[in-house]
């Protein structure tokens, strides 16, 4: 029951917290008595005693409990509609997020080829274009302007 209670108060439900909160007020009362007279009222052999506790107090803690819990869980189950909502409607989120993301992906690397084809491959070609024209024997396209301190 304690980490069943630690999950309760990890999950945050607002709307379940007064029956969380009256669920575990009786469970520790239930614990305290169960450990501090129960359990030593049958040690020292007191069985009636013990009987009686169990069927009063404890029945009635025990009884309140599963009231409590039931309570805390119906209310859980009536939630459920709305979270699976918010979670579609959060699904569709980062669906789109990932298609926007992946775009602009894509226009990043349409960039990246931009400036590769104007800083590499056009030089390349420009050199390709003047080699076959003097090929041809055209040696007025030997004349090639060159603005850049690498090998091309």
């Amino acid at each position: 029951m304690d980490k069943i209670a630690k999950s309760l108060s990890a999950a945050n439900l607002s709307a379940e917290s007064s029956s969380i909160a009256k669920a575990l007020e009786t469970w520790n009362a239930f614990k305290n008595t169960r450990d501090k007279e129960l359990i030593p009222l049958l040690f020292a052999g007191s069985i009636e005693k013990a009987k009686e506790i169990a069927g009063g107090i404890q029945a009635e803690r025990y009884n309140t409990i599963l009231e409590e819990t039931k309570r805390t869980v119906e209310k859980a189950k009536a939630n459920v509609p709305k979270m699976v909502g918010a979670l579609k409607k959060e699904g569709k989120i980062v669906g789109w997020s990932f298609v926007a993301g992946g775009v602009v992906f894509v226009a990043f690397l349409v960039l990246i080829a931009k400036f590769l084809s104007s800083s590499v491959i056009s030089p390349v070609a420009l050199v390709s274009q003047k080699s076959r024209a003097m090929a041809d024997g055209d040696f007025s396209a030997a004349d090639i302007e060159i603005n850049r301190k690498d090998e091309i």
